[in-house]
């Protein structure tokens, strides 16, 4: 787990600082945030048992892969199978799910990642 979270003592606070960050107009100041590991930790974040680090951890993952490069690292990571496995669990709350989707829209944007990426999610 990377040292950016990693304590549940605080998470959310960092999460809700993360979130701020990565939403800022000042879009380099996201590629900080990367570089000190966030893709990681909030991907590990999506198979949190904590429902609340679990949903913290969405909106910051959202605002970072909206940038192609993030965006393929956090698909290489995995994190669209983390995604994906939480939406479609039947006791996931309705509020997770509208956040999720949110991110889901992120990694389906545009240029649109390679099929190579996607094709496990695209079936036979």
């Amino acid at each position: 787990r990377s040292p950016l979270i990693a304590h549940l003592t605080g998470q959310s606070e960092v999460l809700w600082v993360l979130t701020n960050i990565t939403s800022s107009p000042l879009r380099q100041h996201v590629g900080v945030v990367v570089d000190a590991g966030a893709i990681e930790a909030l991907v590990d974040l999506l198979s949190s048992p904590d429902e609340r680090s679990c949903k913290n951890a969405i909106w910051p993952l959202g605002n970072i892969v909206e940038n192609v490069a993030h965006r393929d690292r956090a698909l290489r990571l995995g994190a669209l199978d983390r995604l994906l496995a939480l939406l479609a669990s039947p006791s996931v709350p309705l509020r997770i799910a509208r956040d999720g989707v949110y991110t889901l829209g992120y990694f389906c944007g545009k240029p649109a990642p390679s099929v190579e990426q996607v094709a496990v999610y695209l079936g036979p």
